[in-house]
């Protein structure tokens, strides 16, 4: 019954949205395209692509997908994300360009152009465009006045549902209200940023609470002339802190090249994290020859007056004009005296391939004091202490005891990866990878410290490896203008799992609406239980008016179960519906 109302509701959303008239398309061209509050999401799709293919006008491309990102998740915004790291990658802004990329792997870790963006922040990570530049031309300040505002708000409801045993459960029931605004104002030399992005979760299912998460609130002042500058909110930065925190980033401009930055702030680790934290540090970055680039940072980090990092880190990057790229990343503990990570990337074009490899090692999880808080559970209560300070104060090991136990109770990564791709025709893009993930110094289960014996001895040698080959088909307008088709094939396995996973994607854009299906087949073996899964996906986007959007997407998947030791097999089905609206300002 649960489906059939599901389904009921979708297909009247889509009639009502169908009875609209569709908007005229603008009669622009790609040179002199003006962007609007009002755009649609595929004319700002379109605004982007133009500018890639013509090398030009790239401020409008970049202004058009952060139109388009303010939007409430839609099928325009996967390729948008995309878009718009490249775009910052054309303009020569590298750390945008990698940022976006990032967030791209991290949102959509399986699709048909996972390959291809892992292959670009690769290439990023290991050039920077900016030092090409000729230091010997005379800088001039800026001139002139603009202003840029966009904003968005949304409104989604979400139900889910998972029958089992011919009974079905409610799973998901929520209203998820989402605000996102940013802004430029130039002023001459001077450039004031804001971005505020938040979303509210409210469940209507008791077992859930409500959320409001703010992932960005910050304002920015710089002197572009003397670079020269100060950023404060809740932000992020690749010069020491780790993850988001709320503080603020100073930047002080030498010349040639060269800047010194000051950073302090409280890392964002959740609203309700008893731990209290803080830190402080300072980077510099050098730009000193036409082919290097090159920053150096110290981090310093406490939580609940322990200290808890103190890492020295920098990056060294090389890249020849138009072929082969190499950069250098690593990180040292001094609290710890071990290397906390180190990354060595390669991109080698040759002929239409492009072939990029990776090492990196790394620390896993990150060198915190809360890996201490598992010594609670040789206490009398058995249970892990509440935060570092109970931990300082209650467990009656001096500060070094403490830090023997985080540095032994942690696991060393290791990953591998090799890819290459190369265009298949206009149409047509094929690419592929290997990886491989080793994990050595895993902890022992069976052994709990206690104070008594010095922590000593906690992690015994062991080794696990993973190994993972994916490859992607992703062709444009094959079958008409505005069609997209695309397949991935995904095969892991480690001592224990294994993993086969098969996806197929199939999109048409119709004027101002797009209608996409994906479906995907996964067969997963965990010892003696295995599961195959099969799941469909509908989604479809519409712009109603000028200002509001429809978004609407259905998902149905099938999950059978079994367990061959207690020969018994589970069939599951799991539903979920979201639909709303996106109002544009």
């Amino acid at each position: 019954m649960l489906k059939e109302i599901l389904f009921g509701g979708l297909l009247c959303l889509v009639i009502s949205a169908n009875a609209q008239e569709p908007a005229k398309p603008a009669q622009n061209t790609p040179q002199d395209i003006q962007l609007t509050f009002t755009d649609k999401p595929e004319d700002l799709i379109t605004t982007a692509e133009t500018s890639i293919k013509t090398a030009a006008n790239y401020d409008k491309g970049i202004e058009a997908m952060n139109m388009l990102l303010l939007m409430p998740e839609n099928k325009f915004s996967r390729r948008g994300l995309e878009l718009l790291g490249l775009l910052y990658e054309r303009m020569g802004q590298l750390e945008k360009a990698k940022i976006r990329y990032r967030q791209y792997l991290n949102k959509y870790p399986d699709t048909d152009s996972t390959q291809r963006v892992k292959e670009r922040l690769i290439t990023l990570e290991i050039s920077d465009p900016e030092i090409q530049v000729n230091r010997l031309v005379a800088k001039t300040p800026a001139v002139g006045h603009s202003v840029k505002i966009n904003s968005s708000v949304s409104a989604f409801v979400f139900v889910g549902a998972s029958t089992s045993n011919n009974k079905t459960m409610l799973n998901q029931e929520a209203l998820i209200t989402s605000v996102r605004s940013s802004g430029t104002f130039k002023n001459d030399e001077f450039t004031t940023k804001y971005q505020l992005r938040f979303n509210n979760i409210h469940n209507f299912l008791n077992n859930q609470p409500d959320k409001v998460v703010i992932s960005s609130a910050y304002v920015s002042v710089q002197d572009t002339f003397l670079d020269r500058g100060l950023k404060v909110g809740r932000q992020t930065s690749n010069l020491g802190p780790l993850g988001r925190f709320d503080g603020l980033v100073a930047n002080y401009g030498l010349g040639n090249g060269t800047s010194l930055h000051f950073l302090t702030g409280i890392p964002w680790m959740g609203d309700n994290n008893p731990t209290h934290r803080f830190f402080y540090g300072g980077a510099v970055t050098i730009r000193p020859l036409s082919d290097f680039s090159s920053e150096a940072y110290y981090n310093v980090q406490y939580a609940d007056h322990l200290k808890e990092r103190a890492a020295v880190g920098g990056t060294l990057r090389w890249q020849k004009p138009g072929g082969a790229a190499v950069s250098a990343t690593s990180e040292y503990d001094v609290l710890y005296r071990k290397l906390n990570s180190f990354t060595l990337q390669a991109n080698v074009p040759i002929g239409k391939y492009s072939i990029y490899t990776l090492y990196d090692e790394r620390e896993s999880p990150v060198l915190f004091a809360d890996r201490g808080l598992l010594i609670g559970l040789d206490t009398n209560n058995k249970q892990a202490y509440n935060s570092v300070g109970d931990l300082v104060n209650n467990s009656h090991m001096s500060t070094d005891q403490i830090y023997n136990f985080i540095n032994k109770n942690t696991s060393i990564i290791r990953t591998y990866v090799i890819g290459v791709n190369r265009p298949l025709g206009e149409r047509w893009t094929i690419a592929a990878d290997v990886q491989a993930t080793g994990m050595t110094g895993t902890q022992d289960p069976t052994f709990v410290p206690t104070p008594e014996s010095k922590v000593s001895q906690l992690v015994q040698n062991g080794t696990g490896n993973a190994y993972t080959v994916d490859m992607s088909l992703l062709g444009e307008n094959v079958l008409k203008k505005g069609n997209s088709m695309s397949g991935l094939i995904s095969s892991s396995h480690d001592a224990t799992t294994s993993t086969f996973a098969l996806t197929g994607v199939i999109g048409q854009k119709f004027g101002d609406q797009r209608i996409d299906l994906m479906i995907k087949a996964l067969k997963h073996h965990q010892l003696a239980i295995q599961s195959d899964v099969i799941l469909s996906t509908l989604r479809y986007n519409r712009h109603i008016s000028d200002s509001f959007a429809l978004d609407a997407e259905v998902s149905l998947s099938r999950t059978l179960t079994v367990d061959s030791i207690l020969n018994q097999s589970l069939i599951t089905y799991d539903e979920l519906v979201y639909f709303g609206l996106v109002y544009e300002f």
